[in-house]
């Protein structure tokens, strides 16, 4: 995968957008799954306790990387 970051092949954005779906159906299905057992409080907290976003840094330039490749396709 860092092979075709580094080159910008396509693949490597289609991989990335696959990964992330998969990420937020995962995580609404465990979301739904907790609010009908009724440990959603629990969830919620565990999840932030261990969730670390990027710095806005990062996610500036990676939003950069993603227009400038549109840009070109």
């Amino acid at each position: 995968v860092h092979h075709l970051a580094r080159t910008e092949e396509q693949l490597y954005y289609r991989l990335g957008s696959i990964h992330n779906i998969r990420f937020m159906l995962r995580l609404a299905g465990e979301l739904r799954a907790t609010i009908v057992a009724g440990t959603y409080c629990a969830f919620r907290d565990n999840f932030l306790a261990r969730y670390i976003p990027t710095s806005e840094k990062v996610r500036e330039d990676q939003r950069e990387k993603w227009r400038a490749a549109r840009l070109r396709s």
